[in-house]
């Protein structure tokens, strides 16, 4: 199950109406389940119920039933909620080409970040992980000495540096606009280099129903990091763009706060 603010029609119109709106699909099914290979699934609508929010769809052709299933089947159940929003229900159904195929769990991890809306991006690094992930766990201040032109302060309100539920605001330049956002610390791990942050107030909210970023970084053996940004977001309406000019705003971020790291 998944809990959306979004309303059970709008989301359901998305899947059923709307499919076209959801590219991503394919790209992510390459990436998580078939190494890096590009694949086609080609499905049938089978069952179509607007009324109760319901649709099904069954897998044709493609790598899915041609690699790994002999049959697979996509189940959706939005569920309108009295305060707002939705719970959506996702159900696999399949057949296995053999035991040492595994169970899908990665697919609908796959599904269930579908609908919840969400890009990421992965790129290398030559500044030691800890020290990168340091910056914006104990010293995110020091991310507007890295790159002033942009972000012009980021200033804590509640709790201290580096603590789960404290609250801190950033002033930055984004589209040539001055903006802010209000953020709260949901998540730290210190040892595996990974935090999240989920916007509270701000610009990005006249736009977004909610708005989280998470960042993890992974060291490399050979030196230098691998740095993980997701954002996952829930749109307003559907005339919302996907964040992606802000995706690589953090990716520049990065960049510049490498740059302020090596200098050291």
């Amino acid at each position: 199950m998944v809990n959306l603010k979004l309303d059970a029609k709008e989301f359901y119109d998305v899947c059923c109406n709307k499919t076209h709106k959801l590219p991503r699909l394919a790209l992510m099914l390459s990436r998580v389940l078939l190494d890096g290979k590009a694949c086609v699934s080609k499905e049938i609508i089978e069952d179509i119920d607007k009324e109760n929010n319901k649709m099904s769809f069954r897998v044709l052709e493609g790598d899915l039933v041609k690699h790994h299933y002999k049959s697979f089947k996509f189940l959706l159940h939005a569920v309108p909620k009295k305060k707002g929003g939705c719970m959506v229900r996702w159900t696999m159904e399949y057949e296995k080409i053999n035991e040492n195929t595994p169970d899908p769990h990665t697919m609908m991890q796959l599904v269930v970040d579908v609908s919840k809306q969400k890009i990421e991006t992965e790129f290398p690094i030559k500044a030691d992980a800890k020290e990168f992930y340091d910056v914006f766990c104990n010293k995110t201040h020091q991310v507007a000495k890295a790159w002033p032109d942009i972000v012009k302060s980021v200033v804590i309100h509640e709790g201290e540096w580096g603590t789960e539920r404290s609250i801190i605001s950033w002033n930055y330049v984004y589209d040539g606009k001055a903006c802010v956002a209000k953020e709260i610390i949901e998540d730290i791990d210190k040892e595996d280099n990974k935090m999240s942050f989920r916007v509270l107030e701000g610009d990005l909210l006249n736009h977004y129903k909610s708005f989280k970023f998470l960042l993890h970084v992974v060291p490399k053996k050979e030196g230098g990091s691998m740095v993980h940004w997701t954002i996952e977001y829930e749109k307003i309406n559907d005339n919302t763009s996907d964040p992606h000019t802000l995706l690589q705003l953090v990716v520049d971020m990065s960049k510049q706060i490498e740059a302020h790291l090596l200098k050291k």
